[in-house]
Parts: structure tokens; sequence; C-alpha cells
């Protein structure tokens, strides 16, 4: 049965989408790894925009601490996996797309069978651990991803696309130690930050999705909501990069 598009179309007046977007769009398949504040917000995001398939990933439940800045969920979620909560609200949101959820730790056991089939992957995790697995499977996989983090009031976005720019070890090779890497658990998060990367994110999605490569993201680019800063970073490949220069992923082999 073909899709209505009557639903889509305050989007579909976006020119730089139109219909022949929204079909691509329909037609996508995205995988979101980690439905914390980024993930669900992201998530959401993208099945109302009418993403064809959503496979979301997540090991964690949902805690009432979790809803100032986990915008998908409500109170009554408390308790249940957040994969679970998330399918739950989405198919409520949005009946006429495929929306499975799967509670995994993603691992280098099971990541490229989470992966297979997925024409975009987003990133909606909080460690560089499970970052680096993505950048690797992705690779192999020939899939692109969207990298997002966000902590106090600040944000960072990128896209990494195999075969066309740098990949996560080109900008950094190993996870930073953890003293240099606050968590919303070290230094808090305001729910602004989240729901402005999330956004984010899922826009860069969209613009894959619908065939504008044109208009897709370059480097790296930081921001912070409460003191209005930016900080765009150009990102090359290093010629000597072990993952997208010389296939080699050690984070997937383990």
């Amino acid at each position: 049965m073909a899709a209505d598009l009557s639903r889509y179309g305050t989007q579909m007046l976006f020119k730089p989408l139109g219909e022949s977007g929204q079909a691509r769009v329909l037609a996508g398949r995205v995988c979101v790894i980690g439905l914390g504040a980024l993930g669900s917000g992201a998530a959401d995001i993208l099945a109302r925009a009418g993403v064809g398939h959503l496979r979301l990933v997540d090991r964690d439940s949902v805690e009432t601490g979790d809803l100032q800045r986990q915008l998908l969920y409500e109170e009554r979620d408390a308790g249940a996996p957040k994969a679970d909560a998330a399918l739950r609200r989405l198919r409520g949101v949005n009946s006429g797309i495929r929306i499975e959820a799967e509670n995994a730790d993603v691992s280098r056991s099971n990541v490229e069978r989470i992966l297979s089939g997925m024409h975009v992957v987003v990133d909606g995790t909080d460690n560089f651990e499970t970052r680096f697995l993505i950048n690797d499977a992705c690779l192999k996989l020939r899939i692109p991803w969207v990298y997002g983090g966000c902590a106090g009031s600040c944000g960072t976005v990128a896209v990494f696309r195999p075969g066309k720019g740098p990949c996560l070890r080109c900008v950094l090779d190993a996870p930073p130690p953890k003293e240099f890497s606050p968590t919303c658990h070290t230094v808090g998060l305001l729910a602004s930050a989240s729901a402005a990367v999330s956004a984010w994110e899922a826009v860069e999605a969209l613009k894959m999705l619908s065939g504008r490569d044109e208009a897709v993201l370059q480097g790296l680019h930081s921001f912070d909501v409460w003191t209005r800063q930016w900080h765009p970073a150009a990102t090359t490949r290093r010629p000597d990069c072990p993952a997208c220069v010389q296939g080699r992923y050690d984070y997937l082999t383990g």
C-alpha cells in the first residue's frame, strides 16, 4: 500500500526536501543506538519526519531522573526498558512506519547484525568505547553515521561517511581519559543542549536519506547554548588512519 504523503505536507513544502525527498525518507532505514537524551530525541523527530524503518537499540531502563532531559518518556515509563518505552510511544506518533526495538548492549559480537541493512546510524550513546565500535562497524558495512555528544550546556555534532571523508579515528585515535570526558553525571546537562544536538543529528540523517549530500555537515561542530559560543573545527582524513585508510578495525575485532 502506498504511503500517505499528506501528513508530511508541511515538511514537503520545504523546497530542499520536497515530495521526491520525502519519498526517499519513507524508504529510508535508520538505526538509533542509545535512547537517552540524544537518541530518544532524534528518534522522535525521525519518526515524525516519516523515516520508513527505525531500529531502536538500548540496554537501559527509564528512571524518573531521566525525564528532565529525555523528552520522549513519561512518568509511567519509569522502570520500563527504554527501547520498549520508545517503541510504544513512537508507534503512537506514526503508525505508518516500521519501528523495531532491541534491548541490547551493543558489542563487537552483535553490532554488525544490528546495523545490517541500515542506511544511516545515529549515535545516542554516552561513551567513546561504543562510538569507536560503531565507527569500525560502519566503515566495514559502508554505512554513514552521525556522531553526537553533550554535557552541561555544550553539544557536539559530526557526520562520518565511509569513503567521503575522515572517520572518528582520524579525529580521535583512542577514547580520551575519563577525566577529560565530562558527562551528564559529572557536570550535569541542560535539556536545551541535548535537544539541540538531537535535532541536529536528525536533520543530518534526513539530508543523507533524501539524497541531499551537498548539504551534509562538514567537520566537527561544538556549541554552548548557555554562552552562545560556536566552535567549528575542520576535520581531514588522516593518511595513516588505522581504520578508514588501513582497514584495521581494532574495536570491532576486540
